[in-house]
């Protein structure tokens, strides 16, 4: 049989002594050679990843960790996995990561929240070396405690400024953005600019405030029309068919006239 197809079924996982035995070298030098260190020479390096091939040997992760009291890993806890805007934040932030040497732990903040935030905990339980929480995320207990354990970087919600020693925030301002997007409508002469709320998070109060303020400002108040929403795709355009049903719906284009 050939060696490289790894063990057979029901056979017992091969373990670092029997790789470096298969390969005629010492235990301390193949695992030199599994931790990547340049102090091992081409032929010994070619010995040990054989023998790992052929007997189908898999590092235990587990007691490396424990060796090193690191994980390699970051958690990242979003608040929506549904919502698209975290596809972008994810393809910026694992390249990082990996470039870094680390992996990325994923959790779903609103699955979290109903299974009374196990997630949240796993992260301090598997060890991660830090947590990002992505999104308007509701800052409850446990996250606050996780967060004071550990690194952790705030992402893409406004007022997650928490009181911890570790915690940086990368924010948008919710407010500012609201602001623009209404005067921007406004600018082109609409007048009833219906709202599309989203959860209840910091995020959503500040730019349905932002809507509110606007319309005001520009003498729209009386125009002010808001449905919820749950920032999903989804969830908007269940929102956009209700305001669209009601009895006196905005029209499709509603712009003053000089």
């Amino acid at each position: 049989m050939d060696g490289s197809r790894g063990p057979e079924p029901g056979r017992p996982q091969a373990d670092l002594e029997t790789v470096a035995a298969r390969a005629g070298v010492s235990k301390s030098l193949a695992s030199l050679v599994l931790r990547d260190s340049p102090k091992v020479s081409p032929s010994s390096r070619e010995a040990v990843l054989r023998a790992v091939a052929e007997l189908g040997y898999r590092p235990n992760v587990a007691a490396r960790l424990l060796a090193e009291r690191q994980s390699h890993t970051v958690g990242v806890l979003l608040n929506d996995l549904r919502q698209p805007w975290f596809a972008d934040m994810l393809d910026g932030l694992t390249p990082a990561l990996q470039a870094g040497g680390k992996h990325v732990l994923l959790g779903d903040g609103r699955i979290d929240r109903k299974m009374d935030e196990t997630l949240t905990w796993s992260f301090l339980d598997l060890g991660v070396d830090g947590l990002v929480l992505a999104g308007s995320i509701p800052m409850s207990q446990a996250i606050i405690e996780v967060a004071s354990k550990m690194p952790t970087v705030a992402v893409g919600g406004r007022g997650l400024d928490l009181d911890l020693p570790h915690v940086d925030i990368l924010a948008n301002d919710n407010h500012l953005g609201g602001t623009l997007a209404v005067r921007h409508l406004i600018e082109f002469g609409h007048t009833r600019i219906a709202h599309i709320s989203g959860l209840p998070s910091v995020a959503g109060r500040l730019r349905m405030q932002a809507y509110q303020d606007t319309m005001r400002e520009a003498g729209l108040g009386t125009n002010a029309e808001i449905e919820a929403g749950d920032m999903s795709e989804e969830g908007g355009y269940r929102a956009t068919v209700r305001l669209l049903s009601r009895p006196d719906p905005p029209p499709p284009s509603s712009r003053r006239t000089t």
